[in-house]
Parts: structure tokens; C-alpha cells; sequence
């Protein structure tokens, strides 16, 4: 969802902070520390930005996070049947904490 037409900048920014971060392990290692905030983490399967497989390390990485990968790829907003389902599930996994 591309907010005030400032999508892509903020994802460009996004993805040299991830280039950035090449010490992987202690950034997913310092994510332990959250403990109490209900985290979903959602990751689409075609992502060509970032692997599918990062954002199963990083749900597996936050205590108590679940991780649901959607049929799509970078930005869940650009088909708005992918967009409505994980809205969906977002708004019944925060109904239940």
C-alpha cells in the first residue's frame, strides 16, 4: 500500500538497511528480547526482494510470531484479493490477543 505516494522511497530505504545489515544472526538474535507484543509476520511466496526464507527465520526468531505467506510477492497492496485476506487475518489474529 503505497501511503501518500512515499511507498517506494520508503522501500528503498528499507532494502539498504537490509543490505546494511549484514550480520544477520545478532539482528535476528536481539529480536529474543520481545516477548509480550503479538507479532504475525507476512511474506509473500514470489518475493524477489527479500526470500520467502527470511521471513520464515524471523518468525521462527520471535517468541510466539506466526508467519503466513501469501501467493503474491513483494507488496501484499497490489491485488486487492491478496490485500483482503491478509488484512482478514491480520484483524483475527489481533482479535485474539
Amino acid at each position: 500500500i503505497d501511503y501518500g505516494d512515499n511507498g517506494a522511497a520508503r522501500q528503498s530505504l528499507a532494502i539498504a538497511a537490509w543490505e546494511v545489515a549484514t550480520d544477520f544472526e545478532n539482528h535476528v538474535e536481539s529480536l529474543k528480547c520481545v516477548t509480550n507484543i503479538p507479532t504475525i509476520v507476512l511474506h509473500g511466496r514470489d518475493d524477489n526482494l527479500i526470500p520467502v526464507e527470511s521471513g520464515r527465520e524471523l518468525a521462527k526468531t520471535i517468541p510466539g510470531a506466526i508467519l503466513v505467506e501469501y501467493d503474491g510477492g513483494h507488496c501484499f497492496g497490489a491485488n486487492s484479493q491478496v490485500e483482503s485476506e491478509n488484512i482478514k487475518t491480520i484483524v483475527e489474529y489481533l482479535s485474539q490477543h
